[in-house]
């Protein structure tokens, strides 16, 4: 018999440890670019180990203004908590390096969010949002004649939208 877990057992730990370690949730897409990147797994494998986490109880996930966010149950944690010691060090280590590097940018990701609607052929409306857990701090609606010049507003969000919060604030609150 083999210390350490191995398989979808092994992979199902993996999940459940990742998501307990970042501390935030996050959307699938984001935990698919996790797992490509990092060589975890095909996609169609991740999607079916997290639908087979969630309806077993060891993840859920929770509706929030940017989409579904993965969170680990208590029974996850218990599980976890049962078994971490069949998680090789290196992984753990790798999911670990992994956080401590990216945190910031996947939580800037499910906080900022911008999205591209086509209203009509010369219509676009770009939905700026900046949230904070289930809070929307501010959410603005632009028309763009240009699908050019809505996606240029869209990818700039993320990089200027601490500059476009303070100065909103700042014209509303300036006597």
């Amino acid at each position: 018999m083999s210390y350490f877990s191995t398989g979808k057992s092994l992979e199902k730990l993996r999940i459940i440890y990742f998501l307990k370690k970042l501390g935030i949730g996050i959307t699938f897409e984001q935990l698919s670019d996790v797992a490509l990147e990092n060589d975890w797994m095909p996609y169609f494998e991740l999607r079916s180990m997290i639908y087979e986490l969630e309806e077993d109880g060891y993840i859920c996930a929770v509706p929030r203004a940017f989409g579904q966010a993965y969170c680990v149950t208590d029974k996850g944690n218990e599980s976890l908590d049962m078994f971490i010691h069949t998680i090789p060090a290196s992984i753990r280590e790798q999911c670990d390096n992994y956080i401590e590097k990216n945190k910031k940018s996947l939580l800037r990701e499910t906080q900022l969010t911008s999205f591209v609607e086509k209203i009509s052929s010369e219509k676009y409306i770009v939905t700026l949002k900046a949230m904070e857990e289930d809070i929307t701090l501010i959410e603005i609606k632009l028309c763009f004649g240009t699908n050019d010049l809505a996606n240029k507003a869209a990818k700039r969000w993320t990089d200027k939208s601490s500059s476009i919060y303070r100065s909103i604030t700042n014209e509303l609150l300036d006597d």
